[in-house]
C-alpha cells in the first residue's frame, strides 16, 4: 500500500480540509445519509472530532463525514483509488451513493477502488462513516463494562471505559487522498540492503508487486545511475532484482543518508507506471550487547510518545511533528517508541530524514486474557502484516514492538504471541522483534520467542508511591530478576512520574516538577549501571489526554513537556544527563 505520489505517471488529489459532519445519535435514522446529511455542521480533516466541537467531546458513536470535490476530466480511464490514512475505528465509504467498502482498524490506511463510482469531469460526493464506538473486542479494546476494571491498575471506573491509558479519539486522523494510476500499476515496493564486511559495498535488493504480472513488458529499478531488471519470482505478481553500490553512504543516528530507488513498469499494452521509494543503507541486529547499528552498539535514549495535541487530538499535525523532533534534538535523545499504535507515515519520513531511531509498535495495548482468542488473532495478524508492509522501507525503524503491557500467562496467550512473532518474522526477517512487558516474570511466558526485552516499571509512583530512595533497591532488584529469568538484552521503556506544570515543592513531593525530575535522574542512574540494558525511554515525551480517573488531572502528566510542548524541570534534567554524559550515538 504505497503512499500516494505525484509524478509523470501518477496523479493525486488531496481531500483534506473542511468537511460536512453529522453525529449519529441514538434514535437517528441514517437512511439516505450516504447521499446527503440532513443537519450537518463543519469539521476539519485530518483531526479528531472530540477536540473541535463541544458537543462532540464525549461522543463515541458513528460520525458521518461528507464533502464534494471536482474530479479532473483527464482522470477518465485511469485506475482510481481512495485512500484514508487512518480513521478511528470502523470505516464505511460511499462515493456518489455507491458503497466502496469497509475497514476495521484505527491507525493504518484503508484503500477503496473508486473508478466505477467516480465521475471524471464533474462534481463528486464522498461520504465516510467513522464508528468510534467503544468495542470490547477492538484493537485496542474497550472494557467489557464501565466498571469492569479489567484487572489493570488505574482503570476501574475510568471514563470513557477503555483498557488503556489514552483517550479514544474518534475521527479521520490522517490525510484523505484520491489518486490515479495506469490500469497496470506498481502496488508494493520493498527495499532491503545488505552490507559487505568492512562496509565497502552494499547490495540493494528490491521486490515489487504489480497488478497484472502477465502484462509486464519490463520492470526495472535505478539507484544513482545504477540500474537492474526485476524478474518474476514465481510468487503471484512479485518481481525481484538487485544491484550493488560501491562505497555506500550509511544511514546512521544523526547522519541520515538516504537513497532513492526509481521503479519503472512498462506494460505490453503501452501503459507506464513509476514510483520513487526512498531508503537507507544500514544494518540492524541484536546480540548479547543489545542493539547493533551498522555493527556498532547503540545506547537508545528518548521517550515513548503519543499522537496527541490541542485542537488536533490524534490528528496528524505537520508543524507539531517538526517541533517534536526539534525538542528531541534539544534534549539529546536519539530514539522513540510509537506508543501504542502505528503513527502517521509522515512521522517516519521525518525520522528517516533527521536520523532518529524508532521502535514501531502495533495497536495491541490493553490486551488481557479474554482477548487471546482465534477471532481476535484473525484481526491482529493482518494488522501486523499491514503495519510492516507500510513501514518496512523506513531506515529509522529498527525494531517491531508487537504489544504493550499484555498478560502472557495462559496457554492461549502464549500461542497468540507465538503466532504474532511468526507473522512478524515472515514479513520482515531483517529487524528484531520485541514486546513491552510489565507486572511479573510469570506473566511474560512469550519472552523467549522475542529478540530483546522491554520493561515498564513505575517504582516510587505506582509502587511505593512518593518514596523515591526507599524503592531504588527494589527497582534494581526487579530489573535483575527479569534479566536472570530470560537472559535477553533489555530496555526500560517506561518509568517516571506525573508532574503538574508549575507545581513546585521542597522537599520534592508527588505531582511536583521537582519530584518528577528527582525520580527520573535517580532511576536513570540505576539503569545505567546495568550492562544488560542498552537503553531507556522515559514515559512520556509530552502530557497527553486520557480517560478520567482519580489519578488523572485532566491529562496524563508524565510528560517531560506539557501538552503544548513547554519544557518541565525534568526536560532540563534529561538534557543535562543526555548531552553532558555519553550514552552512545546522539541525535
Amino acid at each position: 500500500m504505497l503512499y500516494p505520489q505525484e509524478n509523470e505517471h501518477r496523479r493525486r488529489l488531496s481531500l483534506d480540509g473542511f468537511w460536512n459532519f453529522q453525529a449519529q445519535r441514538a434514535g437517528d435514522d441514517p437512511t439516505g445519509w450516504e447521499n446527503a446529511l440532513p443537519s450537518p455542521t463543519v469539521l476539519a480533516v485530518p483531526a479528531s472530532w472530540n477536540e473541535q466541537r463541544e458537543e462532540l467531546f464525549d461522543f463515541f458513536g458513528p460520525g458521518w463525514y461528507q464533502r464534494e470535490f471536482h474530479l479532473p476530466s483527464e482522470w477518465g480511464g485511469r485506475h482510481l483509488v481512495l485512500r484514508i490514512g487512518a480513521a478511528f475505528y470502523k470505516t464505511r465509504v460511499w462515493l456518489n451513493g455507491r458503497e466502496l467498502g469497509t475497514y476495521e482498524g484505527g491507525s493504518l490506511p484503508s484503500e477503496y477502488e473508486a473508478g466505477d463510482a467516480a465521475r471524471p469531469g464533474a462534481w463528486n460526493c464522498l461520504t465516510v462513516r467513522v464508528d468510534a464506538g467503544l468495542d470490547p473486542w477492538g484493537l485496542p479494546p474497550a472494557q467489557e463494562s464501565a466498571n469492569a476494571g479489567e484487572g489493570r491498575v488505574g482503570f476501574i471506573n475510568q471514563n470513557p471505559p477503555v483498557t488503556y491509558d489514552f483517550f479514544p479519539y474518534g475521527g479521520i486522523h490522517r490525510s484523505v487522498w484520491l489518486y490515479a494510476t495506469a490500469p497496470n500499476r506498481i502496488e508494493a515496493v520493498v527495499v532491503r540492503t545488505k552490507l559487505a564486511p568492512g562496509h565497502a559495498e552494499a547490495t540493494v535488493e528490491v521486490r515489487a508487486r504489480v497488478t497484472e504480472s502477465g502484462n509486464v513488458e519490463r520492470l526495472s529499478i535505478e539507484v544513482e545511475g545504477e540500474s537492474a531488471e526485476l524478474e518474476a519470482t514465481g510468487e503471484a505478481d512479485w518481481f525481484a532484482g538487485q544491484l550493488r553500490i560501491e562505497g555506500p553512504r550509511l544511514w546512521d543516528v544523526g547522519r541520515p543518508e538516504l537513497y532513492e530507488a526509481d521503479v519503472r513498469l512498462e506494460d505490453v499494452n503501452g501503459g507506464v507506471d513509476s514510483y520513487r521509494q526512498s531508503f537507507g543503507i544500514r544494518e540492524v541486529r541484536v546480540d548479547e550487547r543489545g542493539l547493533l547499528l551498522n555493527g556498532r552498539p547503540v545506547y537508545l535514549t528518548g521517550f515513548g510518545k503519543h499522537e496527541d495535541s490541542d485542537f488536533f487530538g490524534r490528528g496528524f499535525n505537520p508543524p507539531l511533528a517538526v517541533r517534536d523532533f526539534e525538542l528531541l534534538r534539544w534534549v539529546g535523545a536519539n530514539s522513540v517508541r510509537t506508543g501504542h499504535y502505528p503513527y502517521a507515515e509522515e512521522f517516519y519520513d521525518l525520522a528517516d530524514r533527521i536520523g532518529v531511531l524508532v521502535i514501531a509498535e502495533t495497536p495491541f495495548v490493553g490486551m488481557n486474557n479474554r482477548m487471546f482468542t482465534p477471532e481476535v488473532e484473525a484481526k491482529a495478524l493482518p494488522m501486523i502484516e499491514r503495519m510492516i508492509a507500510r513501514d518496512t522501507n523506513h531506515p529509522s525503524v529498527v525494531a517491531w514492538s508487537l504489544a504493550n503491557e499484555p498478560y502472557v500467562k495462559s496457554d492461549e496467550a502464549l500461542a497468540f504471541f507465538r503466532a504474532m512473532a511468526k507473522t512478524a518474522r515472515a514479513c520482515d526477517p531483517t529487524r528484531p522483534i520485541t514486546y513491552v512487558a510489565h507486572v511479573e516474570v510469570e506473566d511474560n511466558r512469550a519472552a523467549p520467542d522475542y529478540d530483546f526485552f522491554c520493561l515498564n516499571k513505575y517504582y516510587g509512583w505506582y509502587v511505593g508511591h512518593g518514596r523515591i530512595d526507599d524503592t531504588l533497591d527494589a527497582f534494581e532488584a526487579k530489573l535483575d530478576e527479569f534479566y536472570e529469568a530470560f537472559g535477553k538484552p533489555m530496555m526500560v521503556t517506561e518509568f517516571g512520574a506525573d508532574a503538574v506544570p508549575g507545581m513546585h515543592a521542597w522537599p520534592a513531593q508527588p505531582f511536583s516538577e521537582e519530584f518528577q525530575a528527582e525520580i527520573v535522574e535517580k532511576q536513570i542512574e540505576v539503569i545505567r549501571r546495568k550492562p544488560y540494558i542498552f537503553g531507556f525511554h522515559l514515559w512520556n515525551f509530552a502530557d497527553f489526554k486520557t480517560g478520567q480517573t482519580l489519578s488523572r488531572i485532566i491529562h496524563n502528566r508524565k510528560g517531560a513537556f506539557t501538552r503544548d510542548r513547554k519544557p518541565k524541570l525534568v526536560a532540563h534534567t534529561l538534557r543535562r544527563l543526555l548531552r553532558d554524559q555519553s550514552t552512545g550515538h546522539q541525535a
